[in-house]
Parts: structure tokens; C-alpha cells; sequence
């Protein structure tokens, strides 16, 4: 139980962390001086930097040991952040915000690996340690969106370096350092790209996923232009956690009823859904009710993303894999997309969120497809 316990404390704050970064840090990155096809490349950045840090960082892991390198790597991430303290040209500041993102982007995809070796073991359930990061996530945006409607933007900056290194202290307790016994080779690629279906899984789940990036980046932006203020905009990212959390919660009884692949499916037929009634709505309820659909648009993807990788890749791959996933769904997929979304947004505004619709069909007719035709998950 005590290793559950401390996965479940580290997935808060790592996702404590993102949940303020990634609703209120746009807001502040405007504030100093960031336009919105600024915002868009550097966001691409942080997307396309997973391409080549996470095998890079892999490699490193895998000769020296995954909690050695991750402990090292936050110690990296927290001493960046505070040169945001600093008073910085527009040119310098994204210098920095460009080598905190690429030293940043591992992160997570170890947290996801650590998970993944520990449920193999039988030590903990994936979905009931991963729900408190969405936990995590939604008390620190609803708490946040208060205290930055309340006072200065520069609040998030010191909240985001608290956060920062809560995490790495974490690192210093997390389960498996002790039975730690990496594979001492490099990032195998080409014996991942062998895994049956594991090159379109990763292909639909990069569009679904992708989709997901106009509002990463300026969806607070764009419900902050249609007057809804800081706080409301911080419960509506904590009711998509809330959907997500039931997600999480009962991810046993749903693995149990459909295969990865039908999964990801009703996750890519949601995030459809969600992009094309974005833009159409604007009162509040309405709005919430589509904000609701983040559950299924991006739990359901990743929950069957996990699924898939925890079943059809073995356990010595586990590590690679994650990173690969990463790299090519959360890294390159969402980069390209990142890269135009701010000029996209710059001309479209809410209309932008139309062009996320088409890449979630394609991705979930991907899925449909794999999921009607797979031998080995319609046995």
C-alpha cells in the first residue's frame, strides 16, 4: 500500500504542476510580452523537443538508472524555472522558456513508466494511482483561478517553482530505485516498431491527442475574449478532471469490457464532438457540458493507450515504449499541430477550434477501423 501511496502523492504534484501551468502560465507568458503566433511555436517547442530528448534521456536512464537520471533532470528543471525571477528581454525569456521545456519533457513519461513497472508487479492498479494525478490537477486549478483572479498573474511563477520542487523531493522516495535494473542499452526503436499495430496505434492516437492542442494552448485565452473570468475558467479545467477521474476510477470494469482499441475509439469519437460545439457555445452551461467530454477525449485515449502498451509490449520494452509514445503522440503529433495553431487561432479565433475536429475523425477512424479488423483483441 505504501508504494501506491507514494506513486499516487508523486502523480498530484507532477499533475499539481501541469494543472496550473497549463490553464494560467499562457496568461502569464501574454502578460510578458508573448503574441499569440509567439505562444503557438514556442508551445510546438515544448512538443517537438520530446522527439529528441525522450530517447536521448532513455539512453542516459538505461545505462545509469531511471531514478538517478529523473532526480538529476528536476534538479536541472527547478534551477531554470527561477531565472523567470530575473527581468528578461522578450528574446532571452524564450530562450529560457525553451530550456525548461526540453529539460521538463521527460518527466512525465518516466512518471508513466514507474507506474506501468509497478502495476506489472501486481503492486497497484494503474487507473486508481493515476486518478490522483488528475486529482492533483483539479485542486490546483480551481485553487489557483482564484487566487490569480484575485491578484497579480506573477503569482503563478512563484505557486509553479513551490510546485517544481515538491516534485523533485519526491523523486527521493519513489518505489523501485532499490530493484532498479536497467537494460544498460540504448532506445530500441526499430524492436518497437516490430510490435504488431503498435505503429498505428500511435498514429491515431497522435491525431486524437493533437487535437487536444488549440485548447492547451489558448483555450483559457479564447474563454477569457467571450468574458468568462479567471475563476470560472479554472472549474471548467477542473470538471474535465472530474469526467477524467470517473475515467480513472473505473478503468478496471472498462478494460474488462472493451480492448484498448475500442477504447481509444469512443475517445477520438468525443474529442470530435467536443471541437465542433467549442466555438458554438457560450453560455454557461453549455459550455460546461462540453468541457465534460475531456473525460472521454483525452482519458479514454491515454487509458487505452496504456492499456495497449501494458499489453502487447514487454515488460524489458516497457521503458522505450513509454518514452516512444511520448515522443511520437505527446512530442511530434501535437508539436506539428502546436506550430501552426497560433497563427491559426491569430485569424479564426473560436472558429480555429474547427480544424481540431477533422485531425480527432481521423484519428478515431483510424481506431474504428483497427479496433473492427485487429485479429488478436477480436479473438
Amino acid at each position: 500500500m505504501f508504494i501506491a501511496f507514494r506513486l499516487s502523492l508523486f502523480y498530484a504534484l507532477v499533475f499539481g504542476y501541469i494543472g496550473v501551468q497549463m490553464p494560467y502560465w499562457p496568461l502569464w507568458l501574454k502578460a510578458n510580452g508573448f503574441d499569440d503566433a509567439l505562444l503557438g511555436q514556442v508551445l510546438a517547442f515544448g512538443f517537438v523537443a520530446k522527439v529528441a530528448v525522450n530517447p536521448l534521456f532513455r539512453s542516459v536512464a538505461n545505462r545509469f538508472g531511471t531514478h538517478i537520471t529523473l532526480s538529476i533532470t528536476l534538479v536541472i528543471v527547478c534551477a531554470i524555472f527561477q531565472l523567470f525571477n530575473l527581468t528578461l528581454t522578450l528574446s532571452t525569456l524564450v530562450l529560457v522558456q525553451l530550456a525548461f521545456l526540453a529539460f521538463w519533457v521527460p518527466v512525465l513519461p518516466t512518471t508513466e513508466h514507474i507506474a506501468l513497472s509497478q502495476a506489472r508487479k501486481g503492486y497497484v492498479d494503474y487507473g486508481r494511482v493515476r486518478v490522483w494525478g488528475s486529482i492533483g490537477f483539479m485542486l490546483t486549478t480551481i485553487v489557483v483561478g482564484r487566487v490569480v483572479e484575485n491578484g497579480p498573474i506573477d503569482r503563478v511563477q512563484s505557486i509553479l517553482a513551490g510546485l517544481l520542487l515538491a516534485v523533485f523531493c519526491m523523486t527521493l522516495i519513489l518505489p523501485g530505485r532499490r530493484q532498479e535494473t536497467e537494460s544498460r542499452r540504448g532506445f530500441r526503436l526499430r524492436v518497437l516498431l516490430k510490435v504488431p499495430n503498435l505503429p498505428l496505434v500511435l498514429l491515431a492516437a497522435g491525431l486524437i491527442q493533437s487535437s487536444h492542442v488549440m485548447f492547451y494552448g489558448f483555450g483559457s485565452i479564447y474563454w477569457t475574449s467571450i468574458g468568462i473570468g479567471e475563476s470560472t475558467i479554472g472549474l471548467l479545467w477542473a470538471e474535465g478532471i472530474i469526467v477524467e477521474i470517473g475515467v480513472f476510477i473505473f478503468a478496471a470494469g472498462l478494460s474488462r469490457k472493451l480492448n484498448p482499441l475500442q477504447i481509444m475509439s469512443i475517445g477520438g469519437a468525443a474529442a470530435a464532438i467536443r471541437w465542433t460545439f467549442m466555438p458554438m457555445v457560450t453560455t454557461m452551461p453549455l459550455v460546461f457540458l462540453i468541457q465534460a467530454l475531456h473525460g472521454a477525449s483525452f482519458g479514454m485515449t491515454h487509458l487505452g493507450a496504456m492499456r495497449f502498451l501494458s499489453t502487447s509490449v514487454d515488460e524489458s520494452l516497457s521503458a522505450d515504449a513509454v518514452a516512444l509514445y511520448s515522443m511520437m503522440v505527446m512530442g511530434l503529433s501535437m508539436g506539428i499541430v502546436a506550430f501552426f495553431s497560433g497563427r491559426v487561432y491569430a485569424l479564426y479565433h473560436g472558429e480555429s477550434f474547427w480544424a481540431m475536429t477533422t485531425i480527432a475523425l481521423a484519428g478515431a477512424a483510424i481506431m474504428m477501423f483497427m479496433a473492427r479488423t485487429s485479429a488478436r483483441f477480436n479473438q
